[in-house]
């Protein structure tokens, strides 16, 4: 099967669209130790109730949910393994 660009195969002609970019999670991921760095041990971040991309950035980062109210979520993503 043929790839594109990405190295994801080409979907055009299946029917299926292409998968999302994974950008925002390896961000997450990428800026977790920073934090760890000077001693934080758990970051706090919130998102609208309605934004599953971001919901699902922070899940796949290890994000935990502590908090709902007002149409807003808070997490609390560890900064450690």
């Amino acid at each position: 099967m043929p790839a594109d660009l990405d190295g994801v195969p080409l979907r055009r002609l299946q029917g299926a669209p292409p998968p999302p970019p994974r950008h925002a999670t390896a961000m997450l991921a990428a800026a977790l130790p920073v934090a760890a760095a000077p001693g934080v041990t758990g970051a706090l971040l919130t998102c609208n109730e309605t934004n599953t991309a971001s919901r699902r950035v922070i899940e796949a980062n290890g994000g935990r949910l502590v908090a709902a109210d007002g149409g807003k979520l808070r997490y609390l993503v560890p900064t450690t393994a």
